[in-house]
Order: C-alpha cells, then sequence, then structure tokens
C-alpha cells in the first residue's frame, strides 16, 4: 500500500513545531515539511511549481505566514499584506497545475473576523471591516479562503479553513516582538521575576477579553482534518469561552508562585474588545475533543520558556 504524502507549509513556524512532529509519530503519512524558503519559497511562483510537481502531495497543509504580534504588524502592514497574498496566490496557482488532486487544509486566524462584533459566528465572518490593527493580516487570510472557494469551483480543488482563536504554548520562538500575545506575557514575566522586579508592564489597557487555544491542541484539531469530508468550508476551532488579559496576567501570576503589582502601558494598542468564537460547527466535527484547561497549558508553557529563555 503506498503511502499519502502530507505537505505542511510553515513547518518551521509556531504551530508547524507543533503539529510535525504529531504527523511524524503516526505511519500513515510520508511528510514533509518545509520552511518559507528553499525549494518550495512560496513568494517564487517558478520554484514552487517545479517543487510541487515534483512531489505531487495528496495532502496540504498550509500553515504559512509573515506574522508578529499586535505592534508588530501594525508597524510592517505592506510588507505583511503582500507577502501574505503573494504566497496565497501563488500556492493555489502551483496547486492548481501541478496536484489539483490535493486536500488542501488551510489555518486561518481570528483576527480575520469584523473588528466591531464581539461574538464570532461562522454567519458574522464578512458582516465588517477588520479591526485596524490587524486588518493587513486578517484580509490576507480571507483571501486565502477565497482562493479557496475561487478554486473549488473552476478546479475542483478540495479546501477546508479553520479558523483558531489566539493561540499559546510550547514550541514558540523567544522574540516578544513575534510571539502571540501570551507566550509574550509569559517570557516578559519569567525574566521579570529572574530580575526580582516589583512591577510588571501589560502593554495596552489590559481590559480586552480573549480565547486562547493551546497550540498542541491546535495541531491536533489540524490532524483530525485530513482525509474528511466537510460540507463548511471553513469552521471555527473554538471553545466558546474566552478571559480577559488583565485576568490571564494574574492567572500566570499565581502559577509562576510570582506576587507582582501589575502596571499599564496605555500608549500600545490594545486589538479589538473582544474575540470569543462560536463552537457550534466545531462540535459538529469535533464533538467530543477535549481542549486543555488554560491552567494546565499555562504550567506547561511556563516550563518550557522557563527551559528555552537564558
Amino acid at each position: 500500500m503506498i503511502m499519502k504524502t502530507v505537505l505542511v507549509f510553515g513547518g518551521t513556524g509556531f504551530l508547524g513545531r507543533n503539529l510535525v512532529p504529531m504527523l511524524k509519530a503516526t505511519t500513515k503519512y510520508n511528510i514533509l515539511s518545509v520552511g518559507k524558503m528553499g525549494d518550495f519559497n512560496m513568494l517564487d511562483l517558478d520554484v514552487l511549481l517545479s517543487s510541487l510537481s515534483t512531489v505531487c502531495p495528496d495532502i496540504i497543509i498550509n500553515l504559512a505566514a509573515h506574522v508578529g504580534s499586535v505592534h508588530y504588524v501594525m508597524d510592517n502592514e505592506a510588507t505583511i499584506i503582500d507577502d501574505n497574498s503573494r504566497m496565497y496566490l501563488n500556492l493555489y496557482r502551483a496547486i492548481s497545475e501541478t496536484c489539483p488532486n490535493a486536500q488542501v487544509i488551510n489555518a486561518l486566524a481570528n483576527c480575520s473576523y469584523p473588528g466591531e462584533i464581539d461574538f464570532y459566528t461562522e454567519k458574522s465572518w464578512w458582516k465588517g471591516r477588520l479591526h485596524p490593527s490587524v486588518q493587513s493580516f486578517g484580509t490576507s487570510k480571507l483571501l486565502l479562503w477565497m482562493l479557496g472557494e475561487c478554486y473549488r469551483s473552476q478546479y475542483d480543488i478540495k479546501s477546508v479553513s479553520v479558523i483558531f482563536p489566539n493561540a499559546y504554548g510550547i514550541n514558540d520562538g523567544t522574540d516578544v516582538t513575534r510571539m502571540h500575545a501570551m507566550n509574550a506575557i509569559i517570557a516578559r514575566m519569567i525574566k521579570a521575576k529572574r530580575n526580582r522586579d516589583k512591577t510588571f508592564t501589560i502593554w495596552g489597557t489590559g481590559s480586552p477579553v480573549r480565547e486562547w487555544i493551546y497550540m498542541p491542541d491546535a495541531a491536533r484539531i489540524l490532524m483530525g482534518c485530513i482525509d474528511r469530508e466537510f460540507e463548511d468550508s471553513y469552521f471555527n476551532a473554538a471553545q466558546k469561552q474566552g478571559i480577559s488579559i488583565t485576568d490571564t496576567t494574574n492567572l500566570i501570576a499565581k502559577e509562576m508562585s510570582y506576587d507582582v503589582e501589575l502596571k499599564y502601558d496605555t500608549s500600545k494598542p490594545d486589538g479589538a474588545p473582544v474575540k470569543i468564537m462560536d463552537d457550534e460547527l466545531f462540535r459538529k466535527y469535533f464533538p467530543g475533543f477535549q481542549f486543555m484547561p488554560y491552567e494546565t497549558g499555562i504550567k506547561n508553557t511556563i516550563k518550557y520558556f522557563e527551559t528555552i529563555l537564558e
């Protein structure tokens, strides 16, 4: 029996570093993981066409993105929308010409939802403008889904897009300007505790409410999408609950046994006030899925960063 080939774009990123080891631990698939450059450079259509025609993957998991913190995204808006749009346009063009029978699984971010709504249902996805703080990145993710729809219509390429909440967890990098929000808080707080600081500064007002997903959970969801048929072309990977930045920071401090006073740098932007996602469609496809409790996920993430931070 010939094993199917799974090609992971963005396999060296935060989500990729959680997903690829899980995939390789199985014996069902031949796994090929690539970063943003080299033989599978998504910014170079000719290179991508050549590489895909050689590999002919059966399943493509697209995690590729130029992304960073809210502050990084706001400082690099043009570059981010340009890079991401070019990667996604090239990807679907190359798939249509080399491996149109491949199943495509895209990872999307909840910043692609309208900025003025508090509760994210899939039906509300197109009902408003994105929050200005993330419009460049979020718009490129909307484009990615639309490319899937158009290429399904013309070339019968089968795609599904999974919209994830704000992520945290193990296997992230150490640059706080590029890290996801909770991981950046954890990394900065570890350094603050080591320095015996009496205060800790939250970037922004601390009032925004976020739904968080432990990145290994996101990886397990993507694994569960392989070789499946979906009636919907996109759905939330959701728990339907959120917690404020201030309460999140207090929980991190508690898990670190760190008695510290919180202060706020209100010169930093908050982003959208509330991001909580409806889970009805998710439970349709993953009825028994168990998410990592915040307390346990945060404890694991603290241990991870305590090990890798100098």
